[in-house]
C-alpha cells in the first residue's frame, strides 16, 4: 500500500507534465564564448540596440549570474556596458551583482540608473523596482522600500518577491492580516513558478508569522476557507480559487481546500495542474477516495492507463467497499482490451452497488456490461 501512494505522489504527475510540456535547451557558457570569441575576432563594429554582440555579452553575464558566478557575471556586462551605455537592462544586472555582494550603496546607484533609462512600456521595470526596494530594506528604511515594492505590485500583482518582503513589513509594522495575506500570496506563486530560493525563504517567513502569531493566522485561515468554500459553491471560480489557494497555502494540511482547488481547475481543463491538486489532497489525506478517482479519471482521459490503475489500486486498498473505484478500473479494461478483468471488476461494482442502493452508478453498470 505505502509503495503505491508514494508512486502517485512522486511519479504521477511528471507522467503526466511530459505529456503537456516541450522542453528547449539553454545554451551553455561555453558555446557562448566560442560565439563571442568569433564575433570578436571580425573585430565587429557596429554598436547600439541592434549589436549582436552586446547581447551576447548581456546573455553570458546573465547566464553566470545564474550560476553565482559574479566575478565572470560583471566581466561580461561591463564588455556589454562598454558596447552600449544606454540599455537599462545592464545596470539592472549590474546592480544584481552589487546587492548579491551587499554593496547597497553602489546597488542603488546602478538600479535608479536602469530605472531613469527604462522606456515607460519596459517590461524589466518591476524588477528594477523591486531591487531598488530591497536595497532600501536592507538600509533599514522600510518606508520607502514599502513605496517600491508597491510600485513593483503596481506593474506586476503576482511578483512574490515583492509581496514577500512586503509581508515582512506589514508584519514588523503590526499590520498582521495583511501581512499574512501577502506572505501566503508569495508562497503559492513560488510554489506555482518552483523559484526554489526564494520558496524557501517565503516559506520560513509565513512558518515564523504563524509561530508568532497563532491565533490571528487560525482565525484568518478559518475565515478563507469559509469565503473560498462559499464561492466555490456558488460557482465564482476565478475568487474561488483566489482565496482558496490563499488558505492551502497557510494551512498545509487541509485536503478540502486542495481537493476544491482541483475540480475548480479541472472544469477549466487545466488537468496538469488538477493533478497537482489532487495528488496534494491524497498527501494531506490518503482517505480521500474521490481525489483517487478524479485523479485516474485525468489519466484515463489523457489515455495514460497503466497510471489510473495505479491511482485506482492504491484507492482499492484504501477503500474496498467503493464502487466507483471498481466501476472506474472495470471501464479502463474494457478500454485496453482486457475484457475478462473489466467484467469482474464491474461485477465486483455491481456488487457494492447493489449493497448502496446507488442507482446511478448501477444503471451505467448494466450499459457498460
Amino acid at each position: 500500500m505505502k509503495k503505491i501512494i508514494r508512486i502517485i505522489l512522486n511519479l504521477s504527475l511528471l507522467s503526466l507534465l511530459y505529456t503537456e510540456c516541450v522542453f528547449s535547451a539553454t545554451p551553455g557558457a561555453t558555446d557562448f564564448q566560442s560565439v563571442i570569441s568569433r564575433m570578436e575576432n571580425q573585430d565587429t563594429e557596429n554598436r547600439g540596440q541592434g549589436d549582436e554582440l552586446y547581447k551576447l555579452y548581456l546573455e553570458q553575464g546573465i547566464y553566470y549570474i545564474q550560476k553565482s558566478n559574479y566575478t565572470k557575471a560583471k566581466y561580461f556586462l561591463l564588455k556589454a556596458l562598454n558596447r552600449n551605455n544606454k540599455e537599462p537592462e545592464v545596470y539592472l544586472n549590474l546592480g544584481v551583482i552589487a546587492l548579491k555582494r551587499q554593496n547597497i550603496v553602489h546597488a542603488m546607484r546602478l538600479l535608479k540608473k536602469a530605472l531613469r533609462l527604462a522606456p515607460q512600456d519596459y517590461d524589466k521595470t518591476e524588477i528594477i523596482l523591486y531591487n531598488i526596494g530591497l536595497c532600501y530594506q536592507r538600509m533599514g528604511n522600510d518606508p520607502k522600500a514599502f513605496e517600491y515594492y508597491r510600485q513593483a505590485l503596481a506593474r506586476n500583482s503576482s511578483f512574490a518577491q515583492a509581496l514577500l518582503g512586503l509581508g515582512i513589513i506589514y508584519e514588523k509594522s503590526g499590520q498582521y492580516e495583511a501581512a499574512l495575506l501577502h506572505l501566503a500570496k508569495a508562497r503559492y506563486i513560488l510554489e506555482e513558478t518552483q523559484e526554489t530560493e526564494y520558496l524557501e525563504k517565503s516559506e520560513n517567513a509565513l512558518q515564523d508569522f504563524i509561530t508568532n502569531h497563532k491565533d490571528i493566522a487560525q482565525t484568518m485561515t478559518q475565515k478563507l476557507f469559509d469565503k473560498g468554500s462559499a464561492l466555490f459553491e456558488e460557482k465564482k471560480a476565478e475568487r474561488a480559487i483566489e482565496i482558496l489557494k490563499l488558505s492551502s497555502a497557510i494551512d498545509t494540511h487541509n485536503p478540502l481546500s486542495y481537493y476544491r482547488l482541483g475540480v475548480l481547475y479541472l472544469d477549466r481543463n487545466d488537468m496538469v495542474t488538477a493533478a497537482k491538486y489532487f495528488i496534494a489532497t491524497i498527501k494531506a489525506d490518503k482517505n480521500y477516495i474521490q481525489a483517487y478517482n478524479n485523479l485516474a479519471g485525468i489519466f484515463t482521459k489523457l489515455k495514460k492507463y497503466p497510471d489510473a490503475l495505479k491511482i485506482l489500486t492504491a484507492a482499492a486498498e484504501v477503500d474496498k467497499e467503493n464502487p466507483k473505484i471498481y466501476y472506474n478500473m472495470g471501464i479502463i479494461y474494457l478500454e485496453t482490451g482486457e475484457k475478462r478483468k473489466g467484467r469482474e471488476c464491474l461485477i465486483q461494482a455491481k456488487r457494492l452497488a447493489q449493497k448502496q442502493h446507488n442507482t446511478d452508478l448501477l444503471k451505467k453498470i448494466k450499459q457498460a456490461l
